[in-house]
């Protein structure tokens, strides 16, 4: 029907030494690119207790651990690596792919907050029923049936300004969230991850 078609690995503690075989298996047979992202939990986070989202189904089981994130790190560069190393024109693209989910694998392997988050300010949550978050890892601020469809409201509302307080010191692996761009630690690692590419790629180049 002529639509592009896509998709999105999310990457937990079962699946991850599956990466490869999948990446392969889209890239083979369908010529899709898919995206890697990483399983996310509030528990991964500080968010507080008593403001924290409930909706964690069974992140006790898949979420990443501290000890399989040199393995996955490694596994991942490896990928980008290799598709540097076929298709040498789109080595920026996959070092930045690389950078991106390596700089979520640093959040979560130093327990910091290590870029700014967008929660609050210039995204956030609206549910089916109609209730309103800032970040999906915290309660909700309110309903938009109950102030008669008014967002404005209900985003600068007492209970929104007291998350948002909590929102500066949390960190996350949130990708809709985290803001790498204009980052000097994420500009710095996507110029090494890059000369690594490159040097990889063109070792190998023949030029006619």
């Amino acid at each position: 029907i002529g639509a592009d078609v896509g998709t999105i690995m999310t990457i937990n503690k079962l699946n991850y030494q599956e990466i490869g075989k999948v990446v392969g298996f889209l890239n083979d047979n369908f010529s899709i690119e898919p995206g890697l992202q990483l399983i996310r939990g509030a528990s991964q986070s500080n968010a507080p207790l008593g403001t924290r989202s409930v909706a964690d189904p069974l992140e006790k089981d898949i979420l990443i651990t501290s000890g399989i994130i040199p393995e996955l790190r490694s596994i991942l560069y490896e990928i980008y690596l290799e598709k540097s190393i076929r298709n040498p024109f789109k080595i920026v693209e996959f070092a930045r792919k690389f950078t991106y989910i390596q700089s979520h694998l640093d959040i979560l392997e130093s327990g910091k907050r290590l870029f700014n988050c967008l929660a609050g300010k210039s995204v956030g949550v609206i549910y089916q029923n109609g209730d309103v978050s800032l970040c999906e890892f915290y309660q909700p601020i309110g309903n938009l049936k109950k102030v008669n469809f008014n967002l404005s409201f209900l985003w600068n509302n007492s209970e929104a300004e007291k998350q948002r307080n909590f929102i500066k010191k949390c960190f996350c692996n949130h990708d809709c969230f985290i803001n790498t761009e204009y980052n000097r630690r994420f500009a710095k690692s996507l110029i090494v991850n890059l000369n690594k590419f490159a040097a990889a790629a063109l070792k190998d180049f023949k030029f006619y």
